[in-house]
């Protein structure tokens, strides 16, 4: 994930996402990224998250996030990733491009979730 994109982007969303993850009661001191994981500094007490907790975290924030798994009749795998949330009391299911990898339909269907969860705080 491209969480300095996502910070710059999302600022509502990725407020929630940090407070979501503090485990003390400290100011938030410093964001360090570190490839794949994000990883927040408070004192000397460091949370790692990685992409995968982001499931639980749009859980949480009424945003579900579904990746199937499509087999094509020239044995290529393609992965489908669906979002369904509550917008407005109105449930609605957003389909997102296909993608050739997992990890490809994740990122996608995470920051479209991103770009909901900035919406709703709106």
């Amino acid at each position: 994930m491209n969480w300095k994109k996502i910070k710059k982007k999302y600022p509502k969303a990725w407020s929630i996402l940090i407070s979501s993850r503090r485990k003390l009661d400290l100011p938030i001191q410093t964001y360090l990224y570190n490839r794949h994981v994000l990883r927040i500094e408070e004192d000397e007490c460091y949370c790692d998250y990685d992409d995968r907790e982001l499931y639980d975290f749009f859980d949480e924030q009424g945003i579900n996030i579904q990746i199937n798994v499509k087999c094509a009749l020239n044995n290529s795998v393609w992965y489908l990733p669906y979002i369904w949330c509550d917008i407005d009391e109105d449930l609605i299911n957003i389909d997102l491009p296909n993608e050739n990898t997992r990890s490809k339909a994740e990122k996608a269907a995470f920051f479209k979730a991103f770009e909901i969860l900035e919406k709703k705080l709106i």
